[in-house]
């Protein structure tokens, strides 16, 4: 079963989209209100860069697994990398755990990468495991999604 997005949401999808797509080193951050339907905007972004390496970041195992259940559920391929989900795979299109992700660094520094991080306040701080990780990688574009901007 797949989701259809609600007009709000396309525009989001659509201003992400942009973004990506446009040719700044500038980090994105994007805030939506509890219930928004993030899951819905991250797998309809994915879906947009075939061509890149996408990978969704999040927190908890269980945001990781709704956001890999939603993408599958439009009948794409992708891949986990979450210990806690007890698997360690990487692919085109990748939802992941940061402690899991971070020691595939070499495999991804030469790729055209999407980093997408859900619950984005969390992992904002300089010298994180996100921040090294993508800083091993040449060329990347990080956009973060939230629903809490300032903690």
């Amino acid at each position: 079963m797949s989701f259809t997005p609600y007009p709000r949401q396309k525009v989001a999808i659509d201003k992400m989209v942009n973004f990506i797509k446009a040719k700044t080193t500038r980090k994105g951050l994007f805030v939506y209100p509890t219930s928004y339907g993030k899951a819905l905007i991250i797998a309809h972004v994915a879906m947009e860069f075939p061509e890149k390496y996408f990978i969704n970041i999040a927190p908890k195992k269980e945001l990781c697994s709704q956001n890999f259940e939603t993408y599958k559920s439009y009948g794409y391929d992708a891949e986990i990398c979450s210990a806690s989900m007890g698997s360690d795979k990487i692919g085109q299109v990748t939802f992941a755990t940061i402690g899991t992700l971070k020691k595939h660094v070499d495999f991804f520094k030469d790729k055209d990468v999407v980093v997408l991080t859900d619950e984005a306040h969390n992992h904002s701080k300089p010298g994180s495991a996100l921040d090294k990780f993508v800083k091993g990688i040449k060329k990347v574009k990080l956009c973060g999604v939230t629903a809490t901007p300032v903690r």
